[in-house]
């Protein structure tokens, strides 16, 4: 999807169609099962950020910010990704209010976890190589489920 020659409205409507199938298999469940225990290790009174790597639409990061508003709690999301039109699309996708950023950058660049709280990865590790995926584990002491 990130070689293939096609205009910005295929790769937009693709990347909503990839959104559509994600919540028909409740893709992130696992996710938010596992990010549900975490606020108990956090202050009230300061949010806690994830950084969602590999981030495609921004499908995850509203579905994050949905559920902590309905526990009352403090989110600081970012995704990162490496194509500058699912940055785009994932943006426009999302109501300013949601107050979620959105950037383009190399994912393995920006995961310095002094930087975040937590960082989310959810279907993006078969985009990878074995070095990168390696890299990203490093980094990230990450769990990987298929």
């Amino acid at each position: 999807m990130d070689t293939d020659p096609v205009s910005f409205k295929e790769f937009d409507h693709y990347l909503r169609d990839l959104e559509r199938i994600n919540v028909l298999t409740l893709a992130s469940r696992p996710t938010l099962l596992w990010l549900k225990r975490a606020p108990a290790d956090f202050p009230a009174e300061r949010p806690i950020s994830v950084r969602d790597v590999g981030r495609g639409g921004g499908g995850m990061l509203r579905q994050l910010r949905k559920w902590a508003r309905g526990k009352n709690l403090k989110l600081d999301l970012t995704g990162v990704g490496v194509n500058p039109w699912s940055t785009r699309s994932a943006a426009e996708s999302t109501p300013l209010e949601m107050s979620i950023r959105f950037e383009t950058a190399d994912r393995l660049a920006r995961m310095d976890p002094l930087w975040t709280d937590f960082i989310v990865s959810s279907s993006f590790t078969q985009h990878l190589g074995d070095a990168d995926l390696v890299k990203t584990c490093s980094v990230t002491s990450c769990l990987i489920s298929s």
